[in-house]
């Protein structure tokens, strides 16, 4: 079995090693871009640009432009951080979005869909967060 890097957040592993391991390319690929995206910039020692900031945005107007911002900083970021990924949609749902009401979303939250493919491995996903 391959061992890739450690599964965040770390947590100690008799059976293999001192920490749980990816086994599977997509996996890592995928945390790594929850990590962009959770992240604020100033965040990462060593980078200040690095991190999509969405935290940071979840209080801003609910309007078309703020999800233009949003997208664009996360397909930016991406670009940047992640650039075996090759970005398809960036779907933005808000609470005054029908598509999010039956949800029940509270008044400050956002939810973000990304889809993404990774052409070396010829594989494509879904990442879905909830702010």
């Amino acid at each position: 079995m391959r061992h890739i890097g450690p599964k965040l957040p770390l947590r100690r592993s008799p059976e293999h090693g001192l920490y749980h391991d990816y086994v599977s390319y997509m996996d890592e690929i995928k945390q790594n871009l929850k990590n962009v995206i959770l992240t604020n910039p100033g965040e990462r020692i060593g980078d200040n640009n690095f991190g999509v900031g969405l935290r940071h945005m979840l209080f801003e107007d609910n309007n078309d432009l703020t999800a233009e911002r949003i997208k664009n900083r996360v397909y930016e970021q991406v670009r940047e951080y992640v650039n075996m990924v090759e970005m398809g949609e960036v779907e933005i749902y808000r609470p005054s979005d029908d598509k999010i009401d039956f949800l029940g979303g509270g008044d400050y939250e956002v939810r973000v869909r990304l889809h993404y493919n990774v052409p070396e491995l010829v594989e494509e996903d879904v990442l879905e967060l909830f702010f």
